[in-house]
């Protein structure tokens, strides 16, 4: 076994090295108790050619990579940040804790996934505090263009609050379960023009997109992404 891993590290060496892409850590920022931000430099990004969420694979530990999505981004500087629930323990979370700025990043690449947002009256977002950085980048996307609603699920009561001062520019409020969650989506599902764009754990993804569904909701209105288990 240890044979095993030994080679598996090597071969992932080689790989690294041959297309590994470098970053530097702007600043770090803990937004609430397991919520942090971290605002990067990426100096070969192509920022000005995405159109839809991008997905930035890093290496957060020997042999182990984790993907998340870009967010206020700036072109011109080559920066963005970059959302970790650390609720969620994983290399991931012991990763970001030990961010200090001007520290290196380390990126096998980036890659664009789902669709760019829809052309429409109203975006409503629902998801968990893991999809914090993709609502941010369709948000970005819209370009002003059309209304944004939804909420954030979350469990913890003054995490509740705790999001609602941290993120007041995303335009979304939080609810405390799924059931909350049901009723918003009948209350607003029926009216106007609107497209669903839902993210986060793929368990609950499955379910909101099925209560969508069942207020009749066409499928052609709803964007999800699952991102963990």
């Amino acid at each position: 076994m240890e044979q095993t891993t030994s080679i598996k590290h090597r071969i992932t060496g080689l790989l690294e090295s041959a297309i590994a892409k470098k970053g530097i850590v702007l600043y770090v920022l803990q937004h609430y108790a397991g919520m942090y931000e971290v605002r990067m430099h990426l100096p070969e990004a192509r920022m000005d050619a995405w159109n839809r969420p991008q997905h930035i694979k890093f290496k957060v530990a020997a042999g182990k990579y984790r993907d998340y999505t870009a967010a206020i981004w700036d072109e011109h500087t080559k920066s963005c940040s970059i959302y970790i629930d650390t609720a969620h323990e994983g290399p991931g979370s012991e990763w970001v804790r030990k961010l200090q700025p001007g520290q290196q990043l380390v990126y096998l690449g980036m890659d664009s996934y789902g669709k760019p947002p829809a052309d429409c009256s109203t975006h409503v977002f629902l998801g968990d505090p893991s999809a914090i950085g993709h609502f941010f980048a369709l948000m970005q996307l819209t370009n002003g263009l059309g209304n944004i609603t939804g909420n954030i699920i979350v469990s913890n009561p003054q995490y509740r609050a705790d999001f609602s001062q941290a993120f007041p520019s995303l335009s979304i409020g939080t609810l405390g379960t799924t059931a909350e969650a049901e009723s918003f989506i009948a209350g607003c599902s029926q009216r106007g023009d609107k497209q669903f764009y839902l993210a986060g754990n793929s368990y609950m993804v499955h379910g909101l997109r099925k209560m969508l569904k069942q207020q009749g909701v066409a499928a052609h209105q709803v964007q999800a992404q699952g991102f963990w288990k």
